[in-house]
């Protein structure tokens, strides 16, 4: 066995993965998320960083309880059909006896570094501003950067009867409490710039909603990292 636990990050429930996987097998997108963790624990288990002989498409639809499982993780880039041989795609990153390794590892590193920092002089540490509350110190916002991020959003989204009620409202202000306005623009146009939230996917529904571009501090940087992205496909760089 590899270990008694597995890496998962905090916004793989939201990722366009599991809503694909969830818009073709046509269960709720918890449920998929739930089902993933159960086969991954599995490959985490009994499979060599994610490679195994023996694994097929049946075996993981029993793990899932799904009928078509494996078929739709196959339309994503977290499974690969390698010669007939199913693959766990990029497992051992984050998972597997070698990733473990390097996560605890990287834990020892960091509460070393931890009780060094203990042991500094304590009245030098109270002057260090950290980087957080530098940037809600210079991120303060109005109601105006309020207003506008909505503007904002409405036009890019085409959406200019909706309203800024509360739910909103409050939404983008939390997020103003960490980012700019221009931020959190940026977030609205990744959203924009992505085929599958705009709603070219499988159902035709967009996933463009205030309530999930500004879900968390998450959320809104893996917006505004997909803008990024598109930007440097765009203008001919590297390809992530």
């Amino acid at each position: 066995m590899a270990g008694d636990w597995i890496k998962v990050e905090n916004v793989t429930p939201d990722k366009p993965e599991v809503f694909q996987l969830a818009e073709i097998l046509q269960i709720d997108p918890d449920a998929v998320t739930g089902k993933l963790l159960r086969i991954w624990i599995w490959a985490d288990e009994q499979t060599i960083d994610g490679n195994a002989k023996g694994v097929t498409r049946l075996l993981l639809d029993r793990l899932a309880g799904v009928t078509g499982f494996a078929n739709a993780m196959l339309q994503t880039p977290w499974l690969e059909d390698e010669d007939g041989q199913l693959v766990f795609s990029n497992f051992d990153r984050h998972n597997g006896k070698g990733a473990k390794k390097r996560s605890e590892s990287n834990r020892r590193v960091s509460n070393h570094r931890e009780k060094l920092k203990q042991e500094c002089n304590v009245e030098s540490v109270t002057k260090v501003v950290t980087r957080e509350e530098k940037r809600r110190e210079e991120n303060t916002y109005t109601s105006s950067d309020v207003s506008g991020v909505f503007s904002y959003w409405q036009e890019r989204m085409g959406k200019p009867l909706a309203k800024l009620d509360p739910s909103r409202k409050s939404k983008i202000q939390t997020r103003l409490k960490n980012y700019s306005s221009g931020q959190l623009k940026k977030a609205i146009d990744g959203c924009a710039s992505s085929e599958y939230h705009m709603g070219q996917n499988d159902s035709n529904k967009q996933y463009n909603t205030i309530d999930l571009i500004f879900r968390n501090d998450s959320k809104t940087e893996e917006f505004i990292d997909l803008l990024s992205t598109q930007r440097e496909q765009s203008s001919g760089g590297l390809e992530i």
